[in-house]
């Protein structure tokens, strides 16, 4: 069995943050990868058997971990946030991350949903 590499690859910085992705999701024929560690969705494409990151981000500074949860629904998935101000939305489809804002009452703690 041989690995093909993630593309774009990953930095020497991201890899050594720790679990790159949380949870995933299946939506057609990809299998979506919630970011953890690393600014960006992983998208595994079973018909080709490509890994390739999508929807590059910014972490937040001093975030330990973004996404801990990965819902799909329809060509959507919803990322639950772990050690984030915001949900995230992936559009399978258009490979697009939108980002919502959370209110800042729900607590400032890891772990949230």
């Amino acid at each position: 069995m041989s690995f093909k590499p993630l593309t774009p690859a990953l930095t020497t910085a991201e890899i050594s943050a720790g679990s790159l992705f949380s949870s995933a999701a299946v939506v057609g024929g990809q299998v979506i990868f919630a970011p953890f560690s690393v600014p960006a969705v992983g998208v595994y494409d079973i018909a080709t058997g490509t890994l390739s990151r999508k929807a590059d981000f910014t972490l937040p500074a001093g975030a330990t971990g973004m996404f801990d949860g990965a819902v799909p629904v329809g060509d959507q998935v919803f990322f639950a946030p772990f050690d984030s101000s915001a949900l995230g939305i992936y559009n399978a489809s258009t490979s697009a991350l939108e980002l919502f804002a959370i209110d800042d009452d729900l607590g400032a703690s890891s772990g949230r949903f």
